[in-house]
């Protein structure tokens, strides 16, 4: 059986409530916005969130949001319910959103934990094999730090991307430009933040999409 995609729109449906569930279940607390900033936006119309699902349950869910005046979009958070992620649905949900941010001629843009760091080491970098398999390339060398969303400990991460057709390269100051979009807007955090301003400068001076992460 093939799984429907759905956006969900309305914070009170069971489809929204189904897919915080697998939210919550999914990340730990340091990566996880409080529920009432995914509801607020989603509300707002400034993330979109979208479902999969398989004999009416909401097994999938993902989540989307578009920089206004950029050509980049971020893939907030994709998850799929306990028990359900053998199914391969990780994988048709996000080929689903990467098709439909393509299409607008955008660059989805995806952030997951390095491999290097982290007691969860075996798990992180089957995260990064499950976007090389679909279809994403990892900016090499370029360095990533997500910001504590509980207070705690900041967390190291690659930052990857899945460019429309015909994209191959990205300039130095373009990626500089999202990575502080990234901290302003997502986690609320200016240009002069401690974290950022550790790495923003270390960029490399040609930014290489690559299959491998060594």
């Amino acid at each position: 059986m093939e799984p429907t995609f759905h956006i969900i729109e309305n914070i009170h449906s069971a489809n929204f409530r189904a897919a915080t569930d697998i939210y919550i279940q999914s990340f730990p607390a340091n990566e996880r916005q409080p529920l009432s900033v995914i509801e607020q936006r989603v509300k707002d119309g400034l993330s979109l969130m979208f479902t999969a699902e398989l004999e009416n349950k909401t097994l999938a869910f993902g989540l989307l949001w578009p920089f206004q005046n950029s050509q980049f979009i971020l893939l907030d958070y994709l998850a799929v319910a306990p028990g359900n992620r053998q199914s391969n649905l990780g994988s048709a949900l996000f080929r689903y959103m990467a098709k439909l941010v393509n299409d607008q001629g955008k660059t989805l843009v995806i952030e997951t934990e390095h491999p290097a760091y982290g007691d969860n080491r075996e798990e992180r970098q089957k995260r990064l094999a499950f976007y090389f398999k679909n279809g994403c390339y990892l900016l090499k060398d370029v360095p990533y730090i997500l910001p504590p969303l509980d207070g705690s400990m900041p967390t190291e991460m690659c930052i990857m991307v899945h460019p429309p057709h015909g994209r191959h390269n990205f300039p130095p100051e373009e990626i500089k430009v999202l990575i502080i979009r990234l901290y302003e807007e997502l986690y609320g955090r200016d240009e002069n933040d401690a974290i950022l301003q550790n790495f923003i400068h270390k960029l490399p001076t040609e930014i290489i999409l690559s299959k491998s992460i060594s």
